[in-house]
């Protein structure tokens, strides 16, 4: 093997050792070979996530990273996060387009563990969390100095990591975004550590997991200093639920778990230093909002300007905020009430707008850097704490969960190519008559699906917006629904599960047959969160219900000492616009459209029930079977009809698309927001 070593000149040299990057008073200072100048991170994470991955060559793979490298390097964005070790296409297509070129771009390289690693008991002690880091640091420094070589022992593959791309390496980011809890039972478990004196990194009055860091920070400069004679910065990643801060409103089951950098000080011998790490969002904790509202002065209430002052007051040491983003699903995770800063539930053009508001506090507060989470969805991001219960975990980087918040951050998509797409803009062009179901004189049916919506096309002849009001019946589940409907007996041909409703431009929903209402059952009959519920819905109830998604779990404000209430959105309502992203109109969030005689309408899967589209799997009876039932399915039923000043009218027979495994082809598109941020950081001086 043949390892291609990057030249390092541009770097200073003290007592044998090589760097070309130090910490400075409040910023970050880079050597080009003359002089030392600051250097302002302007990042985006990047890791080599895409659908169909294992599809590709190693050729065909760094070929696409080199392409989004490009288009990285032309956002005006000069530093990528790499969240973990990525293939060896990626640190390739960095090593080529770096080689020859005046504006390289720079890395940040976290080096986490396997989250799987750690069990729901927490029975991991301080030894086996700092062996693993330990392991997967040596691997990290030896994979950008292209001097790896790592066996997958259970597919009996290797991965050569043979170009050297350390001279672009500004520094490592150690840890996860920890778990309070696991923080918690580490600490008092370990109370005899409370000094670390390494040969680079030094601390006292530590916790516990503060320990561990410190142990980690000094084992990842002593092990690149001594293999390769060179430094570079180091941090831990911190979080908002970690920082030093007293948040007034954060249950006091998670204080006593900070974890505080300025604990760490160096030794003479590590000439580069520490810096500040944090994944800092307005959204990403349920506390934060209420105790910067209890803390700050007026003008600062709630806003997540404020919490960078106050995170600024605290710290000596350089901050970047290494994590930093907004998510463009269509339902939420976590709804801000303050400002328009939800986790989900913006559009493109929004998530571009509200990050550069985000950005500007950031750097106008001194911050040595930002980086934007994330430069592509990441489809297997499927962890989202208020959807990961409903869906199939284990199938979802085959299809994208538009419910999911956490699959949504990037900047960049992967959608159907042009032949497959179907945009929801009133227009026929994308149906063809082997998607029709049912045509009759009333009007048509047509039906497309992909790995993220169920698609309907219906036209009805003299159709008023207005005066008629639809009702699409959907059979997801066999042996459930009804026919009834609201009083209405036999308004349906077929058991309904569901009912859209297109009743106007801002009254149209989804609602869900009660018996099969997920929401009801886990927080209302399970688990009382939301509502206490006794009675079981009836399996032939007519009942249909609005669908609710849980955005806020109930917890304890220990300011007040008060329980704050749980908060749900009604993620049924369906939004008018046209979802054509070559449109002037174009609306990411749209979910119908209705132009004459023509409704076009796209159904998220988890919407209805349906957990695994790929594999055929719906949620099933779980009142009987429990908060686990499923069912296989082949099929999706349909029925349209009218109501119009009480009169009903069948516009179609129960109509059936079968569920198999079509191949979709993806394409990629920046969202509306990539422009923005180009447009922002072309703004922002690197130094």
């Amino acid at each position: 093997m043949h390892f291609k070593k990057s030249a390092f000149k541009n770097s200073t040299e003290e007592n044998g050792v090589h760097y070309a990057v130090r910490v400075g008073e409040d910023q970050i200072e880079h050597y080009n070979g003359e002089k030392w100048s600051a250097f302002l991170i302007k990042g985006i994470s990047l890791s080599d996530s895409l659908p169909n991955k294992e599809q590709l060559s190693s050729d065909e793979l760094e070929e696409k990273m080199s392409a989004w490298l490009d288009q990285i390097s032309k956002m005006n964005v000069n530093t990528i996060r790499i969240p973990s070790i990525q293939s060896p296409a990626l640190y390739n297509a960095v090593y080529e387009f770096n080689k020859n070129n005046q504006n390289p771009i720079y890395i940040i390289h976290d080096i986490p563990i396997d989250e799987d690693v750690i069990d729901g008991e927490y029975k991991q002690t301080s030894e086996e969390i700092s062996k693993q880091l330990r392991a997967n640091i040596k691997n990290t420094i030896d994979v950008v100095h292209g001097r790896k070589m790592m066996w997958n022992k259970d597919i009996f593959t290797s991965k050569w990591y043979a170009n050297d791309v350390s001279p672009y390496v500004l520094g490592y980011v150690i840890g996860n975004s920890w778990d309070p809890t696991l923080i918690k039972i580490m600490n008092k478990r370990d109370q005899e550590h409370t000094t670390y004196a390494g040969r680079y990194v030094t601390a006292d009055s530590l916790n516990g997991f503060e320990y561990i860091m410190a142990e980690a920070l000094d084992y990842t400069v002593q092990y690149e200093t001594e293999k390769y004679n060179q430094q570079r910065l180091v941090s831990f990643l911190n979080t908002t639920e970690l920082d030093p801060i007293i948040h007034s409103a954060q249950s006091s089951v998670f204080r006593n778990t900070e974890l505080n950098i300025e604990k760490l000080k160096v030794t003479n011998d590590f000439h580069t230093g520490i810096f500040a790490s944090y994944q800092a969002s307005p959204n990403d904790t349920d506390f934060l909002n209420i105790s910067l509202e209890n803390s700050l002065p007026s003008e600062k209430e709630g806003s997540f300007e404020g919490y960078l002052q106050q995170l600024k007051s605290i710290h000596q040491k350089p901050i970047v905020i290494t994590s930093i983003g907004l998510s463009t699903s269509r339902a939420m995770s976590k709804e801000d009430e303050y400002n328009h800063y939800s986790r989900g539930g913006v559009t493109e053009e929004e998530q571009g707008e509200y990050l550069t508001e985000l950005l500007d506090d950031i750097y106008q507060n001194q911050y040595a850097g930002a980086i934007v989470y994330n430069w592509q969805d990441e489809w297997q991001r499927s962890r989202t704490w208020n959807t990961r219960h409903i869906k199939n975990i284990d199938n979802t980087e085959n299809w994208l969960d538009v419910q999911s918040s956490e699959q949504h951050f990037g900047i960049m998509q992967f959608v159907p190519s042009d032949e497959q797409a179907v945009k929801v803009d009133g227009i026929t062009t994308d149906w063809s008559k082997e998607n029709l179901l049912y045509d009759n004189e009333n009007g048509q049916l047509y039906a497309k699906y992909d790995s993220s919506y169920l698609y309907l096309m219906i036209q009805k002849d003299k159709f008023h917006f207005t005066k008629d009001h639809l009702r699409i019946a959907i059979d997801v589940n066999p042996s459930m629904g009804t026919e009834n409907y609201e009083g209405y007996d036999g308004m349906f041909d077929m058991n309904a599960d569901f009912v859209a409703r297109i009743q106007g431009k801002n009254d149209s929903d989804i609602q869900v047959h009660s018996r099969y209402n997920i929401f009801d059952f886990r927080y209302k009959y399970y688990s009382n969160i939301v509502d206490k519920m006794t009675t079981i819905p009836n399996e032939n109830t007519d009942i249909f219900d609005p669908i609710y998604l849980l955005t806020r779990n109930v917890f304890q404000n220990d300011g007040t000492m008060e329980k704050v209430p749980p908060k749900y959105m009604e993620t049924g309502t369906l939004v008018f616009g046209n979802s054509d992203y070559d449109s002037d109109q174009y609306n990411s969030l749209a979910d119908f459209y209705v132009k004459e005689d023509v409704i076009e309408l796209r159904i998220p899967w988890l919407l209805i029930n349906v957990i695994d589209p790929i594999g055929g799997t719906a949620l099933g009876d779980f009142y009987k079977d429990g908060i686990n039932a499923k069912v296989k399915i082949d099929q999706i039923g349909v029925q349209v009809v009218t109501e119009s000043d009480g009169q009903i009218t069948k516009v179609t027979s129960p109509s059936y698309i079968r569920l198999k495994n079509n191949d979709i082809h993806y394409q990629e598109r920046t969202k509306k927001s990539y422009e923005v941020l180009q447009a922002y950081f072309e703004n922002v001086e690197d130094s």
